[in-house]
């Protein structure tokens, strides 16, 4: 894997709509031939843009075009997502987004601009410089810590106001006489016949070593694994038992399937913890948070569509863990694939944020296969290696679009998952 790191040139040209869009970096990314551009601002997939967003690389335009609204209304950050043919050589290039001109112009007209604008309405220009990434330079040197201010006096305490008269008890009403009951009233018609009951089930029955927890929409039994069934590949440690998952993580794939977290579905379950050990057996993360919705196979921590769980805001049922860090919990049935801000995404995935992470930074954990869980192939996330399949990072400064960062992560050790 080869990733290349290029800068974003200054902004020198930009007209907008009423809001207006912001450029604030942008990258391009080389993984295993195939090359991505990836550029982040605000209200760059703002829901007046509908029209048809077109990126241009000098004069080329680029193809599969994506935008994702990553942050809130409090910190909005957007992502827009395009391919290369292939990565251009060294320079400077002027990258344009541009949106529908008759949308444009249709801005144009009510906010009666100068007759000088033109066309350029509806579009956001600036410069990329692209060259080699140069040698880190050398750390500086830590400033003096300043000196602490004087503390304030302390303010004169207020008055205590008298107490108000209390006012008087009001009296009790008379209890009303109890009304007469009234007449029956007359037979109602039969109603129509209901639909006939479902019989298709006749003869069915769950496998061995699992149990009837209910039935899908489409009428077909729902069969989940029994508690003695449930995954345990260390076996050895006494810490583990009870997890309804656990495995040992080391240079090799150890997740091979869709179905790992399978075991975890329990009915009526309040309680979740993770526990995570290194290599030596020492406990590096132990948390625990309470659960409060029922889970589903594409249902967990967000009831939104398979491909929008990759973005913490689509995610309604975070949990929060006693260290005030949030868990992410991607469904089995969750299928995004689009760059490295996405990947993770794909099948059952666990991701652990700190307190100021979202979506794809600022994660402290990561537990998922090495491949997508629907999909197939490995997942497309920078660095992203099979022993990455138990990532940590105590200072919660992991980012699925760094391979620097994802590469340290990777843990030698060990996790299980309770849930009761």
């Amino acid at each position: 894997m080869h990733l290349l790191a290029l800068c974003l040139g200054v902004l020198f040209s930009l007209q907008v709509f009423a809001a207006g869009p912001v450029v604030i970096e942008a990258h391009i990314t080389e993984d295993q031939g195939a090359a991505e551009l990836l550029i982040l601002g605000t209200d760059l997939c703002s829901e007046r843009y509908n029209e048809q967003l077109t990126v241009r690389l000098g004069s080329a335009p680029l193809t599969n075009i994506n935008c994702t609204m990553l942050g809130s209304l409090d910190q909005p950050l957007d992502a827009i997502t395009a391919n290369l043919l292939q990565i251009p050589p060294p320079g400077d290039y002027i990258v344009a987004l541009e949106w529908d001109k008759q949308h444009a112009k249709k801005k144009s007209k009510k906010s009666k601009k100068s007759k000088k604008s033109k066309k350029s309405d509806g579009a956001v220009q600036f410069m990329l410089t692209l060259g080699s990434t140069g040698p880190q330079g050398e750390s500086g040197i830590q400033g003096l810590t300043g000196a602490r201010g004087e503390q304030g006096e302390q303010g004169i305490q207020g008055l205590t106001g008298s107490q108000g008269l209390a006012g008087r008890d009001g009296m009790n009403g008379a209890n009303g006489l109890p009304g007469a009951p009234g007449a029956d009233g007359t037979e109602g018609p039969q109603g129509p016949a209901g639909p006939p009951g479902i019989v298709a089930l006749a003869g069915l029955s769950c496998p061995i070593n699992s149990y009837l927890a209910g039935f899908q929409l489409s009428g077909a039994l729902l069969c989940m694994p029994l508690p003695s069934a449930a995954t345990s590949a260390p076996g050895v440690d006494p810490d583990f038992a009870g997890a309804c998952f656990s495995f040992s993580n080391d240079n090799e794939v150890n997740i091979a399937d869709n179905n790992w977290f399978d075991s975890c579905f329990k009915p009526a379950a309040t309680h979740l913890r993770i526990l995570v050990k290194d290599a030596g057996g020492v406990v590096v993360y132990d948390q625990s948070a309470s659960i409060q919705d029922d889970w589903s196979f594409a249902a967990i921590t967000s009831t939104a569509g398979t491909a929008a769980q990759h973005n913490t805001a689509a995610h309604d049922r975070l949990l929060t863990l006693g260290n005030m860090d949030t868990m992410m919990i991607t469904s089995k049935t969750a299928k995004s694939t689009t760059g490295c801000f996405s990947s993770f995404a794909n099948g059952y995935g666990i991701v652990v944020y700190g307190p100021q992470g979202s979506s794809f930074q600022g994660m402290r954990l990561m537990l998922m296969s090495y491949e997508h869980g629907v999909s197939g192939a490995r997942r497309a996330m920078s660095g992203w290696q099979q022993n990455n399949e138990l990532s940590y990072s105590s200072t919660a400064n992991l980012s699925s679009c760094n391979s620097s960062s994802m590469t340290a992560a990777a843990l030698s050790g060990s996790a299980a998952i309770f849930v009761e």
